[in-house]
């Protein structure tokens, strides 16, 4: 496993019931960095298979890291958060969606479309859900 984040901070958002008590990685058994991974020195089709879960709406470039991930691995799986959740009032905080999150996303099957997420693409009333619906 590896994350951007430092392992001291797990769980900032919180955790759910029991999950802490059931954590699968230590700081000996996942590798933490303060830098976002990369695949540089890594062949083509090296990995059998990738996750990248909860992170393209967060990174500088998701095309980038989405062409690395196709390039690495020879399968895998992405989740990002749906586009309703990125444009519901009230999901963080007095605003709409996720307030560190850059990329509004629309997973089809043919693949993904980034569009980048603004106060004014997410904030004007016109373009979000309310709160409850």
């Amino acid at each position: 496993m590896i994350d951007i984040s430092p392992y001291e901070t797990r769980g900032l958002y919180g955790y759910d019931e029991g999950q802490r008590a059931t954590e699968r990685f230590t700081r000996i058994r996942g590798r933490s960095t303060t830098s976002a991974p990369t695949s540089r020195g890594r062949s083509d089709d090296q990995f059998d298979f990738a996750i990248c879960s909860h992170t393209l709406e967060d990174v500088r470039d998701p095309i980038r890291v989405s062409q690395e991930l196709t390039r690495v691995a020879k399968a895998g799986y992405v989740e990002v958060p749906s586009r309703i959740e990125e444009q519901m009032w009230g999901v963080q905080g007095p605003w709409v969606g996720w307030g560190h999150h850059h990329w509004l996303s629309d997973v089809r099957s043919d693949g993904i479309t980034f569009v980048f997420s603004t106060t004014s693409c997410t904030g004007a009333p016109t373009c979000r859900c309310p709160a409850g619906r």
